[in-house]
């Protein structure tokens, strides 16, 4: 069950960190754009 979890958590940061770093470059390009 343990492993289970660990999975689940692992799982769960990596899609919460391709968010982010989606965000990121988003908001980055963004700005590019209006300088």
């Amino acid at each position: 069950m343990e492993l289970v979890r660990i999975a689940l958590v692992s799982w769960y940061f990596n899609k919460v960190w391709c968010c982010i770093f989606e965000y990121i470059m988003g908001f980055s390009s963004g700005l590019n754009n209006k300088l």
